[in-house]
């Protein structure tokens, strides 16, 4: 079955299109890899959110209350309910990347598709699951973490016409309306995490007002951190909060230097190591902060400056850049790390890809995703031949190559 052939499913009642804004849950994706053939990815998504939105209500509500009485007890915080949620806080899913480390395995599968090279990145290759054919796609699991900011409507599209970098969508959207509080959530990068887990670390940015930036981190040694993520360069672990103090990142170093930001770590067998802590790609923005790099950006380009968290000519808007640029003029303790102790893929390189596949396999990595989702995913996972995009499958070969459907594609 080809791509185009699938039916989309039908959207959620009252959904907008177009340039619409019908809530503050937003997906962006590319325009070369967006066209009919994978425009369903937020449709699916809001389709299977729609099911349970009401359960996903209650339990956002209770954890609001939970987080609230434990370390907002008796102050007029901004997020008291889940309402606040939806109209305080802007959560954006990033799919728009080109993935440069990716490219060869995502053209090899259009290519086998009779479909031209571009039409697909590392989060639009759709994998046919179930008994109906149903596509699972990557940025489904990263999109359930910022489930509990969506309206009913769930996410909306954005659609990058040519890339401008990590914050580029988010930028232009803040040049015409009035910038909030902002979740920024990767939609390469997966967790084996619940998503009331992380909604407490995001309460805890969001309602304290000595807070005005937060960030997901997760222990890797230097080997695995050399060039390949960058650094959260924290001090010493709140006692109340449980967040550790951000200092600066550190974007991408090879072992050698990554070895010079190692932290202890205690592992569950009593073992202490020296860890880095990876950035995950999740952030929170508060409004002040968001409005500081708006204006800064608005002001450099009036002026016709390169904007101040440009990385190169084509990247003109760096979230690492602006993020350290922050840095310099935050107090202590106004921008905090939150260690994640759970499971963390960046599906950045086929390898990462087809081990997420296969971790998959054994339930990790699902439970944000409603109970009959995660049932039909598990099945197909473990069916051979049952998922893959037009039910190819990927594989990896001793040789560290990733084959798809029997052909190598990348070393």
């Amino acid at each position: 079955m080809k791509v185009s052939s699938i039916k989309p499913y039908a959207p959620v009642s009252k959904q907008k299109t177009g340039n619409q804004s019908f809530g503050n849950a937003y997906a962006s994706m590319a325009l070369v890899n967006c066209g009919k053939k994978v425009e369903n990815i937020v449709d699916f998504f809001n389709y299977n959110f729609a099911k349970t939105f009401l359960k996903q209500q209650a339990e956002a509500q209770q954890i609001i209350e939970q987080t609230n009485k434990k370390f907002f007890s008796g102050m007029d915080v901004p997020i008291k309910c889940v309402n606040d949620l939806v109209k305080k806080v802007n959560v954006i899913n990033l799919n728009a990347g080109k993935g440069s480390r990716f490219h060869e395995v995502a053209d090899g599968v259009a290519i086998l598709q009779n479909l031209p090279a571009g039409t697909y990145n590392k989060c639009t290759i759709p994998y046919y699951i179930g008994k109906e054919k149903a596509p699972l796609f990557i940025p489904e699991l990263s999109m359930a973490m910022g489930k509990h900011f969506a309206s009913e409507n769930g996410y909306e599209k954005i659609i990058a016409e040519k890339p401008s970098g990590t914050m580029g969508d988010i930028i232009k959207k803040y040049f015409n309306e009035e910038p909030k509080d902002t979740i920024i959530i990767c939609g390469d990068n997966v967790f084996d995490t619940d998503s009331k887990t992380m909604l407490e670390f995001f309460i805890k940015i969001l309602n304290d007002p000595k807070k005005q930036f937060g960030a997901v981190g997760v222990a890797r040694t230097p080997a695995q951190v050399d060039k390949q993520f960058g650094i959260l360069n924290i001090s010493k672990r709140d006692p109340i909060t449980g967040l550790y103090p951000l200092n600066d990142i550190i974007e991408k170093p090879p072992k050698e230097i990554a070895e010079k930001y190692t932290q202890p770590f205690t592992t569950e067998d009593g073992k202490v190591i020296n860890i880095n802590i990876a950035n995950t790609g999740i952030t929170v923005f508060k409004k002040n902060a968001m409005e500081s790099i708006v204006n800064h950006v608005r002001e450099d380009i009036a002026e016709g400056r390169k904007p101040f968290i440009a990385k190169n000519d084509n990247e003109i808007y760096d979230q690492t850049i602006a993020i350290n640029k922050l840095l310099k003029n935050f107090k202590n303790g106004e921008a905090a790390v939150y260690l994640t102790p759970r499971a963390w893929e960046d599906i950045g390189t086929p390898k990462a890809y087809v081990k997420l596949l296969n971790t998959m396999k054994e339930g990790k990595f699902l439970q944000n995703l409603s109970d009959e989702r995660r049932a039909d995913i598990l099945e197909a996972l473990n069916t051979p031949g049952r998922v893959g995009p037009n039910h190819v499958q990927f594989t990896l070969n001793p040789n560290g190559k990733t084959v798809v459907d029997g052909i190598d594609i990348i070393a």
